[in-house]
């Protein structure tokens, strides 16, 4: 079973200080994308919102799928859940990149792997700790 990756948007796909795509993650997320990881995008934003973004800097198309949890916003259990539904994969294969701490721990609670993001080479080493298992 492949690995799944599964980035916030806000916060660490788009940099909410300059207001546009981390070109750094994004560099990361085509390498990853290119090493067979299915890449998922697991948001409280708005997804009209996403497609403003993706229409000036594309970048969706690197993605298997876009689970929006504006119904039941993260840090809930709700959006957890159906992330998990969504994605169909064993928890073991799943990491989560957020810049939420209070996500990761609820992330953690489902069994799921998380890194808090803070930066790319910090996210890079730990997602290779990430390949490497299993």
């Amino acid at each position: 079973m492949s690995k799944n990756i599964v980035f916030d948007f806000y916060g660490v796909i788009f940099d909410s200080r300059t207001g546009e795509i981390n070109k750094d993650v994004l560099n990361l997320i085509f390498s990853l994308k290119n090493g067979g990881y299915r890449l998922h995008i697991f948001t409280n934003t708005n997804l009209d919102h996403i497609h403003k973004v993706d229409e000036v800097n594309p970048f969706v198309h690197f993605f298997d799928s876009i689970v929006s949890c504006i119904d039941f916003p993260k840090p809930s259990k709700e959006a957890f859940e159906s992330l998990l539904n969504s994605l169909n994969s064993n928890v073991e294969d799943i990491v989560f990149v957020d810049d939420s701490e209070e996500n990761i721990l609820v992330a953690k609670e489902f069994g799921i792997m998380g890194i808090l993001f803070t930066n790319v080479e910090e996210l890079e080493f730990k997602l290779k700790n990430f390949s490497n298992d299993n």
